[in-house]
């Protein structure tokens, strides 16, 4: 690391050797030894398959967002619920 570059703005190796700044990868896979931004973590269905290999930065928005998206999800599916039992 270079002095006056702090760690999120160093370039890193990502998948499909591409490099990205630290603070725009959302991921890092073990299993092909890289980090992932977003459009790389959705081009290879990372979530959709469950892999075992994602370690997430949990302080990336982009995680921070998701889960407030699916807790809404899950607010609004139990309000309608209710709105059809009762």
């Amino acid at each position: 690391m270079t002095m006056g570059v702090s760690m999120k703005d160093e370039l890193v190796e990502c998948a499909f050797n591409q490099q990205a700044k630290r603070s725009n990868c959302v991921a890092y896979c073990e299993n092909h030894k890289c980090y992932l931004t977003i459009l790389h973590l959705k081009n290879m269905k990372c979530l959709q398959k469950q892999c075992n290999y994602l370690r997430k930065e949990n302080t990336h928005k982009f995680w921070i967002v998701r889960k407030f998206k699916k807790e809404d999800k899950k607010r609004n599916k139990k309000s309608e619920e209710q709105k059809n039992g009762n």
